[in-house]
C-alpha cells in the first residue's frame, strides 16, 4: 500500500478517481498493476492463513522481498551499462566485457559467472553447460555445439554404434536425422575431475572431406590416437579424407582453460556468422592476434563471466544465417556447404531445442 501511495502522490484518491471518470480518462496502467499484485498476493495467502494479521504480514514480506530483488537486478543492469560504455575489450567489438574484473565482480549474479571471474579456480562442467546453452540461443546456421559431457559420450562410443548414438551430444534433431555438412564445436575435458583441463575440438564436415582443429590454451596437440580415430569414424566413415590442424594459441597464465574454451566457442560462432570461414574463425579463437605481453587473463575471465551471467534458463534458439563477404574476398566467403535454409522445415524450428 505504501508503494501504491507513493505512485499516487498526495492527492485524495477518491477525488482523483471521480475527476478522471468525469473526464473519461483511464486510470494509469501502473496503478492497476500495483492493485492487481496486491489483490493476487492477498488471495494467495488467504488460502494458507485464517488470521488477517498473518495474511497482511506474509503479503508485505513477499512484496518487500520482490522489490528488493528487482532493485538489485536493476542496479546490476545499470552497472553493466556503465561498464560497457567505459571499457574496450581486447577481443574486439560486440564484446561482453564491460569493466575490469575488480569492479564488476560484485555485480555478477550467476554462481558460475562468479567462479569464472575468480582467478585460480577450475571451471566446472555445469558452468560450461550454461555457456553452451547461452551460445545455442543465437547459434549460426550449420554450426552445432556439443554439451559439456560430450567427452563421456565420445569415450564410451565405438565405431560399430550408429551415428545417432554419437550425435546426441549436439542436442539437435537435425544433426541426428540428417548429419548435415557444417561446423561442429566440441568442448572437451581431459584429466582428473578436480584438476583437469578444458580444450576445444572443431570439425568442419563436408561431403567427402573433414577438417579438424584443436584449440588448446596450453598449446598441446591432440595426441590421443584413439580419440582422433573415433572422431574420424563418426564424421567420415568409409572413404574420405580427414585432416587435423593444431594452431598455436596464446598461452594461459592462470587456470583459465574453462573461460578460454567458452570464449573460443563464442568467437568461432560469431566470426562464422560474420562471413569468415571455419579456419579463419578458429584462428580468431586462438587469440593469436593478441601479443603475449598484452594478454590479460582477468579480462578473459570477465568476458566468460559476463556471457555466463546472461544465462536465463530458457533455450529459445534464434538461428542466424552467416553473412557473405563482398565479391573479391573469395577466401572469406568460403562458408560451410550444406542444405539450403528452409524456414518452414520443422527440423529448423526444433534444432538446438
Amino acid at each position: 500500500m505504501n508503494l501504491l501511495d507513493s505512485h499516487l502522490g498526495e492527492t485524495v484518491h477518491s477525488k482523483e478517481a471521480i475527476s478522471k471518470n468525469k473526464n473519461n480518462k483511464k486510470t494509469p496502467e501502473r496503478f492497476k498493476l500495483i492493485c492487481r499484485i496486491l489483490h493476487r498476493c492477498i488471495l494467495h495467502f488467504a488460502k494458507k492463513y485464517d488470521s488477517d494479521i498473518n495474511i497482511i504480514q506474509s503479503t508485505s514480506k513477499l512484496i518487500s522481498t520482490t522489490i528488493l530483488q528487482i532493485n538489485q537486478k536493476h542496479v546490476s543492469c545499470k552497472d553493466a551499462i556503465k561498464i560497457r560504455k567505459s571499457t574496450k575489450s581486447i577481443l574486439g567489438e560486440k564484446s561482453y566485457i564491460t569493466q575490469n574484473a575488480r569492479t564488476t565482480k560484485t555485480s555478477l549474479t550467476n554462481t558460475h559467472a562468479i567462479s569464472a571471474n575468480s582467478p585460480n579456480i577450475y571451471l566446472s562442467g555445469a558452468a560450461i553447460s550454461q555457456a553452451v546453452e547461452v551460445i545455442r540461443t543465437r547459434l549460426t546456421w550449420n554450426v552445432f555445439v556439443a554439451h559439456a559431457d560430450a567427452y563421456l559420450n565420445i569415450n564410451s562410443w565405438s565405431s560399430n554404434q550408429p551415428w545417432s548414438n554419437f550425435a546426441r551430444i549436439f542436442t539437435s534433431q537435425r544433426v541426428l536425422d540428417q548429419k548435415p555438412n557444417g561446423t561442429y564445436i566440441i568442448p572437451f575435458f581431459s584429466g582428473r575431475e578436480a584438476s583437469g583441463h578444458w580444450h576445444l575440438i572443431v570439425i568442419e564436415k563436408r561431403r567427402h572431406f573433414c577438417e579438424g582443429w584443436h584449440v588448446d590454451s596450453l598449446g598441446k596437440t591432440l595426441d590421443n590416437a584413439d580419440l582422433q580415430s573415433k572422431l574420424r569414424q563418426a564424421f567420415l566413415p568409409g572413404r574420405g579424407r580427414f585432416v587435423w590442424n593444431f594452431p598455436s594459441s596464446v598461452m594461459q597464465t592462470e587456470c583459465e582453460c574453462g573461460p578460454r574454451t567458452i570464449i573460443a566457442m563464442h568467437l568461432i560462432d560469431k566470426h562464422i556468422a560474420s562471413g569468415l570461414s571455419t579456419e579463419e574463425a578458429v584462428t580468431e579463437a586462438t587469440l593469436s592476434n593478441i601479443a603475449a605481453d598484452s594478454y590479460d587473463s582477468a579480462e578473459i575471465r570477465l568476458e566468460a563471466a559476463l556471457l555466463l551471467d546472461s544465462y536465463t534458463g530458457r533455450s529459445n534458439a534464434r538461428l542466424r544465417r552467416p553473412s557473405l563477404r563482398p565479391t573479391g574476398q573469395s577466401k572469406r566467403r568460403r562458408i560451410q556447404s550444406g542444405e539450403g535454409f528452409n524456414i518452414n522445415a520443422a527440423a529448423d524450428i526444433i534444432d538446438l531445442a
